[in-house]
C-alpha cells in the first residue's frame, strides 16, 4: 500500500459544509451542528494511492498532561477510504499534533470494527434519550 500523503487545508465554508454527511453520522449529530462538532479542528487533506479523504482533527489537551488528538470528521472524497490508509493517516496527523492517544466517535459499527482490526480499542458507547419533542 502506498504511503499516505497529508496535506493541512485552511478551513473554508465549503469545507465545513463538505463534512456535513459525516457530521451526520457522528453520536453527537442530532445535538450539535457540524461548525460545533468540527470546532478547533484542523482540517487535512489525505491521500493514499487513488485514496481520497477529507478528515478533521481536533487537538485536546489532557488534564494528566499530554494530548488527545480526536477525529472529528472524516468524507471519502474519491474511492471508499481503506481503514488502514485511514489508520496509517491519522497516526501521521496525530504524530505532527504532538499527540498522546488518538480517538473518534461514530455510530458506524463497520467502521469500529475497521478500526479494532487496526489496534484501536472500543471503550464505550454513547447513550442519549430526547426529553422534548425535536
Amino acid at each position: 500500500m502506498d504511503a499516505p500523503k497529508v496535506a493541512a487545508l485552511p478551513w473554508s465554508p465549503e469545507l465545513v459544509e463538505a463534512f456535513a454527511p459525516s457530521a451526520a453520522r457522528n453520536p453527537f449529530g442530532a445535538l450539535e451542528s457540524p461548525r460545533e462538532i468540527l470546532q478547533g479542528s484542523y482540517v487535512f487533506e489525505v491521500e493514499c494511492g487513488q485514496q481520497r479523504a477529507l478528515m478533521a482533527v481536533r487537538p485536546i489537551p489532557i488534564d494528566a498532561g499530554g494530548v488527545r488528538a480526536e477525529i472529528t470528521g472524516l468524507v471519502s472524497s474519491g474511492p471508499l477510504f481503506h481503514a488502514e490508509a485511514m489508520d496509517r493517516a491519522a497516526l501521521l496527523i496525530a504524530h505532527q499534533l504532538d499527540a498522546d492517544i488518538l480517538t473518534m466517535t461514530t455510530q458506524l459499527p463497520r467502521l469500529v470494527r475497521a478500526c479494532n482490526r487496526h489496534g484501536w480499542t472500543t471503550t464505550g458507547a454513547v447513550v442519549s434519550k430526547w426529553l422534548k419533542p425535536h
